[in-house]
């Protein structure tokens, strides 16, 4: 019990260091970033970015979040007691019933249920409120994680999806349910594929 509660207590602290780590990040770009020049002329301000500085920073902080993000899937996976598979981007995903329909190329169009989740399981979105998708592989409006996790469900198949933000909705959320930067958690099968 005190080394559960201790584990919590030191992720409570490392999450708070990696916040005010890109937070005071963040601060030294607005500070550093720019420099102000005075236009006599029209007494006003000018500021004047350095671009190199400022996506030097950029990047820094982003590859903080980044390395966050990936701590918190990999916490998330191990608390299932998931082994996942990876794509070339980044998409972790497990099946956990096998179909034996087609597997989806580009072109193809695929219908399936899902129940969308936050990482903390949350469900945003849920097919049985709203009904499946339909989708057109390569033509389609879907999350780019999302659709590329899809190449690799046969017809039939169920499967757990997480998709990093980047892959997701990232900066913005979807302005509904899912937040800014959000991991995503799919439960999804594939109801039916047709060829192109």
């Amino acid at each position: 019990s005190f080394s559960k509660n201790y584990f919590n207590f030191e992720k409570t602290i490392n999450m708070k260091f990696v916040n005010i780590v890109i937070l005071s990040l963040i601060f030294f770009l607005a500070l550093a970033g720019c420099e102000c020049k005075r236009d006599d002329e029209h007494n006003t301000t000018k500021i004047n970015m350095d671009p190199e500085l400022y996506e030097e920073h950029l990047l820094e902080a982003n590859k903080l979040y980044l390395k966050k993000e990936q701590r918190d899937i990999d916490a998330y996976i191990q608390r299932k007691g998931w082994i996942m598979d990876t794509t070339p981007r980044g998409v972790f995903y497990m099946i956990y019933k096998n179909g034996n329909g087609p597997l989806p190329e580009k072109g193809d169009i695929v219908r399936f249920a899902f129940k969308t989740m936050l990482i903390n399981d949350q469900i945003c979105y849920d097919s049985e409120k709203s009904g499946p998708k339909e989708v057109k592989l390569g033509k389609s409006e879907i999350e780019s994680g999302l659709e590329e996790v899809l190449y690799y469900l046969p017809e039939g198949t169920q499967a757990f999806a997480i998709i990093p933000s980047f892959l997701a909705f990232g900066w913005l959320g979807d302005a509904e349910s899912i937040p800014t930067r959000a991991v995503l958690i799919y439960d999804l099968h594939i109801l039916k594929v047709v060829k192109r």
